[in-house]
């Protein structure tokens, strides 16, 4: 394994993933998910804890990072990396909605239908 490559390809997934999230729930759909919000109503924090929210995405870069190498079935890195962010959204983000609608009031269907299918 390539030390380097493995840790350039986790700070730029980070900062990617970061940035893109940051500007999809806090700008594009921020009102949208407040007016979906499920039961338990705005359960948003007053001050995100970014500490924690940087946490979580960078431990998701460094693993994608670790893996993607293992499943690259081409030379277009392109058009496998695309395919392994596909693959890797759905894996990560659609059960994680789903075990949160059937265990809380956080979210509404239309909420996780929306965010994880």
């Amino acid at each position: 394994m390539n030390t380097k490559k493995l840790l350039l390809a986790t700070g730029i997934s980070f900062i990617v993933m970061f940035l893109m999230g940051g500007a999809f729930h806090m700008l594009i759909a921020d009102e949208w998910m407040k007016a979906h919000a499920g039961l338990a109503g705005d359960i948003s924090r007053p001050e995100p804890m970014m500490q924690w929210i940087a946490l979580g995405c960078l431990m998701l870069a460094f693993l994608m990072s670790y893996i993607y190498p293992k499943g690259v079935e081409s030379d277009n890195h392109i058009m496998e990396g695309f395919k392994f962010g596909v693959v890797i959204g759905i894996l990560w983000i659609t059960p994680y909605s789903l075990i949160l609608y059937g265990a809380t009031t956080l979210y509404s269907i239309k909420n996780v239908m929306a965010a994880g299918l």
